[in-house]
């Protein structure tokens, strides 16, 4: 079959746009979190190209943020990193050596029948994983503006508009130091947060700390700041707070800085001992024991005894509090809302 004029017969063949689609692929580092000096092995899978099927399909990625070549070819016959000769998946191996940040990296590929397409590879280089102890210390703060890495269990979420906000973290009972005046939890702001983990899950999350409203925190935003390592961990045990306490009122800072962000448990007998910011707050204060009675039904009025014994009742109560700053919010149903966690 010829052109009807020209000289030169051509084939007759799918000609369609369909027939020359771009190459899909996706790209993964394994791990995609390290340690500069570390090695990754960087994989691309690429769909080939059906009709007519794709030949001589090669891959090349820039690798030069990472310490690598601008134009690194990948393999897929078994050799450095693949694991599996001829099965669309291109490897390759390498040392990923740079600052502390997240890196995409570019990966392009082709056909011999002139299909493109191209995949990014994310990783993060991270600084060496601390204990959440460390960064916590023995002092009221946390030094501010450092990044860090750690690891640790999620204890409990904190959502906004339904979505995670927030959440704490604690070392594994295993990791925990024999010191009691360093906290083993810690809070993880991310805002939007890049994954949604679930209690339970081990995670690693790098971020800035921050001291926010005397909270201490780690900010961790953008891609692979959290990464589940792992689901359906057992909890850290609960550590015990005997009230009254002993370092002073239940509100300062300071009475509570030692297991800030933890797990806890009070082995004595609280009751309700008011509950007045329920309605508007969902909040009900908790008392040690018994419900107090007012000074002078106990006592004679006196200026030095009323002074101790309101400094008594501050390191004997503490507030249970459903986490919603939104005032009179509903709670029946969760077209509404969520209703008290408690």
């Amino acid at each position: 079959t010829t052109n009807g004029t020209a000289a030169t017969p051509f084939p007759i063949g799918d000609y369609s746009p369909e027939a020359f689609p771009t190459l899909p692929g996706t790209g993964v580092a394994t791990p995609n979190l390290l340690e500069s000096g570390d090695t990754t092995l960087l994989t691309v899978d690429v769909t080939p190209g059906a009709n007519p099927v794709s030949t001589g399909l090669a891959v090349m990625a820039d690798l030069s943020a990472i310490g690598g070549l601008a134009d690194q070819p990948f393999f897929d016959d078994g050799t450095n990193g693949d694991v599996s000769a001829g099965d669309n998946v291109f490897s390759f191996e390498t040392t990923a050596t740079g600052a502390v940040a997240l890196y995409v990296l570019t990966a392009e590929f082709d056909d011999d029948q002139e299909r493109e397409g191209s995949t990014s590879i994310a990783l993060r280089i991270a600084p060496p994983v601390v204990k959440i102890h460390e960064v916590q210390g023995s002092g009221p703060d946390v030094v501010e503006g450092v990044t860090v890495r750690v690891q640790g269990v999620v204890t409990s979420l904190f959502e906004d508009d339904d979505a995670v906000e927030k959440f704490f973290i604690q070392e594994e009972d295993a990791d925990a130091d024999a010191d009691a005046a360093t906290s083993e939890g810690i809070l993880v702001f991310c805002d939007s947060c890049p994954i949604t983990p679930a209690v339970g899950d081990l995670v690693t999350v790098v971020g800035t700390t921050d001291e926010f409203f005397n909270m201490s925190e780690i900010a961790a935003f953008g891609a692979l700041s959290v990464v589940i390592d792992s689901s359906g961990n057992s909890l850290p045990t609960p550590t015990a707070v005997v009230l009254p306490a002993t370092l002073g009122g239940t509100n300062e800072e300071l009475t509570f800085e030692a297991v800030e962000g933890m797990i806890v448990e009070f082995p004595d007998k609280l009751v309700v001992s008011e509950y007045f910011q329920l309605g508007r707050f969902g909040q009900v204060v908790l008392t040690v024991d018994d419900r107090p009675f007012q000074f002078t039904h106990l006592y004679e009025p006196d200026d030095i005894g009323y002074t101790a014994f309101l400094d008594g009742l501050a390191a004997s109560r503490i507030i249970l509090d459903d986490n919603n700053n939104d005032g009179n919010d509903a709670i029946f149903g969760p077209e509404f809302n969520e209703p008290y966690p408690y």
